[in-house]
């Protein structure tokens, strides 16, 4: 299949329309799969989110008890040598 070119021997095309699928109509209900693997994405970040808070707590119990743990120390030491 050969095309004429034109005399400025720049070849010009149309372009291409794509075929535009429906949108889906605003009341519809998502579909059972789309649900299902929604559900199970919260899941998995709910449990991530809670675990993090977990360890979040205990690093700060970590650190309260290091904080304070050097005062404990000197007034130990403080009480044994009067």
């Amino acid at each position: 299949m050969t095309q004429a070119i034109p005399a400025d021997g720049i070849q010009r095309y149309e372009p291409l329309e794509e075929p535009v699928a429906p949108s889906p109509v605003p009341g519809d209900k998502p579909k059972r799969r789309y649900r299902q693997k929604l559900k199970k994405y919260g899941k998995n970040v709910g449990k991530a989110i809670a675990k993090g808070c977990h360890y979040v707590v205990i690093g700060l119990q970590g650190f309260a008890a290091a904080y304070s743990a050097p005062f404990a120390v000197s007034t130990s030491v403080a009480s044994v040598v009067r």
